[in-house]
């Protein structure tokens, strides 16, 4: 008798469609991964997000492709670039004329901030005193002031957009709900920039997720066990932390829990396992060269498999960058026997990077971490890319 195969349930369908969204949204923006996997965290984990880097590394662009595939596009994203001209009509809605003939002062908000579920706060911290001050209570608490009305919204995150880190000491109860941060450098990979200027952009999404699918992953999240043995590893954590003199508030570490688990989830598991906690090195840094610190510490404490991947990770790159570009060779600056030379090299460094990954696949076993799986993944591209050139140097006949 055949036995039958479980039939999916429909958070596991949600969680599938999850990971194929986000598997679109990392090969349409390449070397965003970390804000990819940050921003869908936060959606899962109604928890708000803010990105810094310079002007033109698609910022207001990952934000907007990746609010229309997760929360749709019919009105649930509301976006505004802030100055410190910017005035409360035009987040809030202007002024009501029919409430101030009744003797009101409300604002009309059709259209609006408070009728959206997505909020992207381009240069929040520019905004104003008074902006500032609406904007702190509808981030904490999801209510907006209007007239005599405490209106309920319907708010799910806020992503916030800087060029640089808040300046003045008063935008420091702000600053502190956005409880992930990621820096976003420009691309520095020259293939992948080549690939977006062949493309002519970023093309457009063909995988949304379907109505019903976020509760159904936020249900999963909130079912995902956080016990004494996860509390145990937080602790050790924040211990650690501290010990390298970050200060991090109460609050933090209490909403941490909930970017653990959605962590977990957005990875397509139901139970977390130390490499989760990783995302507090997304979450814990006042200023983005603060963060590859954090990641040692968090790493050690909580993932010390993943944290030697990661480093094993980083010399992958550092070598495959030393791979010669085959123009050296078609414009006569070097030689087959050079570029022979200098592949063999960078050849050599990544095998024995290779054996050391290998040794540390073997120690974790069962307790491998996603860091261990996407070290294996960048050294696996970088052996190929040096296997492609090699093939190139060899058939040149220039």
């Amino acid at each position: 008798m055949t036995k039958k195969t479980a039939k999916p349930s429909k958070a596991q369908d949600s969680q599938a469609r999850l990971m194929v969204v986000a598997k679109q949204l990392n090969d349409r923006f390449p070397e965003r991964q970390s804000v990819v996997n940050g921003l869908m965290v936060a959606a899962l984990a109604n928890k708000h997000c803010c990105l810094f880097g310079p002007p033109g590394t698609a910022k207001s662009l990952i934000v907007r492709t990746w609010a229309e595939a997760v929360f749709g596009n019919h009105g649930t994203f509301w976006q505004w670039l802030f100055t410190k001209f910017t005035t409360p009509s035009e987040v809030f809605g202007p002024i009501s004329f029919k409430g101030l003939k009744e003797d009101r002062y409300e604002h009309n908000t059709d259209g609006k901030a408070p009728e959206a579920r997505v909020w992207f706060c381009d240069e929040i911290f520019k905004a104003n005193s008074s902006i500032l001050n609406a904007l702190l209570t509808a981030i904490n608490e999801r209510l907006f002031f209007n007239g005599a009305n405490v209106v309920k919204l319907p708010l799910e995150t806020v992503i916030g957009a800087s060029n640089e880190y808040p300046q003045d000491e008063s935008l420091d109860a702000l600053y502190d709900r956005f409880l992930l941060r990621f820096w976003v450098p420009y691309i520095g990979n020259r293939d992948a920039l080549a690939d977006l200027i062949l493309a002519g952009g970023v093309t457009p999404m063909t995988v949304n997720l379907m109505t019903g699918d976020l509760d159904n992953l936020r249900e999963l999240v909130a079912s995902v066990p956080f016990g004494s043995s996860q509390v145990g590893t937080l602790l050790d954590v924040k211990a650690a932390v501290e010990a390298e003199g970050f200060a991090v508030s109460d609050r933090a570490w209490i909403q941490a829990t909930g970017l653990i688990r959605a962590n977990a989830v957005t990875h397509g598991r139901a139970h977390i396992i130390s490499s989760d906690f990783m995302i507090l090195a997304d979450s814990l840094w006042k200023e983005a060269s603060d963060r590859s610190k954090l990641a040692k510490v968090i790493g050690n404490a909580a993932d010390p498999y993943g944290s030697r991947a990661e480093a094993i990770m980083d010399a992958v790159k550092t070598a495959f960058r030393e791979l010669p570009d085959l123009s050296l060779l078609t414009s006569d600056q070097k030689t087959k026997g050079t570029m022979t030379t200098l592949v063999a090299e960078v050849s050599s460094k990544l095998n024995g990077l290779d054996d050391k990954l290998k040794t540390l696949e073997s120690e974790a076993g069962s307790d491998a971490s996603n860091t261990i799986g996407e070290a294996r993944g960048t050294l696996e591209e970088a052996l190929n890319g040096v296997d492609d050139l090699a093939l190139k140097i060899v058939r040149y006949r220039g």
